[in-house]
């Protein structure tokens, strides 16, 4: 199978138009080898060149002021290209923007580099070109740490200065690529520590303080739920917990789903066993304050030192008229007149 070869691109004309016919004669040179027309005879490649350059470049060769034969040799066709292509230059103007190029932000060494020397090579600084190109790469470089290096070494080379360069932008590369990495890591961590911790709060905003059960638990799940009151009497079923203060329990276990009606229920018997006994403890202070205001200031009849008074007491199940052991408590100022003084039983 015979290779193809893709053609250089047709010769634009414009302001930039002298590199533009270099940057097309290196394309034509290298299509020429590839093919096997380097060898063609002189009017060949001339025809060759002409119909790759396109229809403008062959408007500009009919002006030119060659004879028939001159338009057949191929070197004297290209030369002529060369002249007509040749812009008036002003040495001191190329050599102002070569002097004042600087690395621009975001452009790459390489890039810098390959401009100042394109811009060297109109300056015509004939030996002194390369040392004048390693200092235009010191003092252009946006990198003040590289320039600092680059400073250190007294017999700095063009090419030295080339090396440096380029290593110290593909290390700064790497080492960008590498924090990026960490960068990605520690927020992979940090979205799953944040799961997690998003998680436990979940659950900790899932448990709340029960006021059936008295405990710290989640929904669905309390042990009080569904069994029967032993203190508001409703439906009563065996308590566990003596202790009045606190939701008592039986074994029926019900339903596991939650009823406000119930909660409801439940809360309103609580409050009211709880105002019951503060009213007890309210009346058994009162009926104290009385007792001792008589026994300090007796009347005159003797009426509170002969007959004795009986005192309410209340036990921790909040009834009326217990001491705790079943019996109720009788408070005097002495044994009524005509009866021997109580013995003990």
């Amino acid at each position: 199978m015979e290779a193809t070869f893709k053609a250089p691109k047709k010769l634009v004309f414009n302001q930039d138009i002298h590199n533009n016919l270099n940057s097309f004669l290196d394309s034509l040179e290298i299509y020429l080898v590839a093919t096997g027309l380097k060898d063609k005879d002189d009017e060949t490649k001339v025809a060759i060149l002409l119909n790759i350059a396109g229809e403008e470049a062959q408007k500009k060769f009919r002006t030119f002021n060659l004879t028939s034969e001159e338009k057949k040799n191929f070197d004297t066709v290209v030369a002529a290209f060369e002249n007509y292509c040749k812009p008036l230059r002003n040495e001191t103007y190329d050599r102002y923007k070569f002097f004042t190029r600087k690395q621009q932000e975001g452009e790459t060494f390489d890039s810098f580099v390959t401009d100042i020397k394109d811009l060297a090579n109109l300056c015509n600084f004939g030996t002194l070109q390369d040392s004048l190109i390693r200092d235009r790469i010191v003092s252009g470089i946006l990198d003040a740490s590289l320039q600092e290096r680059l400073l250190q070494y007294p017999q700095l080379t063009l090419v030295k200065a080339e090396v440096l360069c380029r290593s110290s932008e593909t290390s700064k590369k790497q080492a960008r690529e590498l924090h990026n990495e960490k960068e990605v890591d520690a927020v992979g961590e940090s979205r799953y520590k944040n799961k997690n911790q998003v998680r436990n709060t979940v659950q900790e905003v899932k448990d709340y303080n029960c006021f059936k059960c008295g405990k710290r638990h989640g929904p669905r799940s309390c042990p009080a739920f569904g069994k029967k009151c032993s203190v508001c009497k409703s439906g009563v079923e065996e308590s566990r917990d003596p202790n009045p203060s606190v939701n008592s329990l039986g074994n029926e276990e019900l339903d596991e789903q939650t009823r406000p009606s119930d909660m409801l229920a439940l809360q309103s018997a609580l409050m009211q066993q709880t105002r019951m006994i503060q009213l007890l403890v309210n009346q058994q202070q009162e009926l104290n304050k009385v007792l001792l205001k008589s026994m300090s200031h007796p009347s005159s009849t003797g009426a509170s030192s002969s007959n004795p008074t009986t005192v309410v007491s209340t036990d921790k199940s909040g009834e009326a008229g217990s001491t705790g052991n079943g019996r109720i408590m009788m408070v005097g100022a002495g044994p009524a007149k005509g009866r021997p003084p109580n013995s003990a039983h």
